[in-house]
């Protein structure tokens, strides 16, 4: 901290009170900043690299993290317990920052996070099937999906299906 002690105005003043403190807590606080973008990445290189390599698990995908998408991850979940080949892989695209609460009660249930559209995922080509659930708040956000997941799947090489959902009101329908 010496080389930007020495920057700062020797003053008694306020302002270089100030100046000293901020410098002082950005001198500490941006290695911690660094390794918490650093480990972020991490995680999402590893979020990719299991979709990518996910084997023949059927991989379910949901276009946004809400309420209603969680819940029906959860669903999900339950009712694949005694699948002969194990559970899907659950997937949540589109993902943006600041929905810790969602995001925990989908870890509970294995869920994968992804900033990538649904459209723009890598998925293995060697999954059973893949289920698309576009359960976005903005119908037309849903349709644009769809079409080009249509589009991206046309060549039949997965088991595609696609579920278009609208949340009305908070309730799914």
């Amino acid at each position: 901290f010496a080389t930007v002690e020495e920057m700062l105005p020797a003053d008694p003043s306020l302002a270089s009170l100030v100046l000293r403190s901020y410098g002082v807590c950005l001198y500490f606080l941006a290695p911690l900043m660094t390794f918490s973008n650093v480990l972020a990445s991490f995680s999402s290189v590893w979020a990719r690299l299991h979709l990518r390599f996910c084997g023949k698990r059927a991989v379910v995908v949901f276009s946004a993290l809400n309420d209603a998408s969680v819940a029906l991850a959860e669903s999900v979940y339950r009712e694949s317990r005694h699948q002969m080949f194990g559970r899907p892989l659950i997937v949540f695209a589109g993902i943006t920052d600041g929905e810790n609460d969602l995001q925990q009660r989908a870890g509970v249930v294995g869920g994968v996070f992804l900033k990538k559209s649904p459209a723009r995922l890598s998925i293995g080509k060697r999954s059973r099937s893949i289920e698309f659930f576009l359960i976005a708040e903005q119908e037309e956000e849903n349709v644009e999906q769809a079409l080009l997941l249509t589009k991206r799947y046309k060549d039949g090489c997965h088991k595609v299906s696609v579920f278009v959902c609208a949340v009305i009101h908070g309730v799914s329908s």
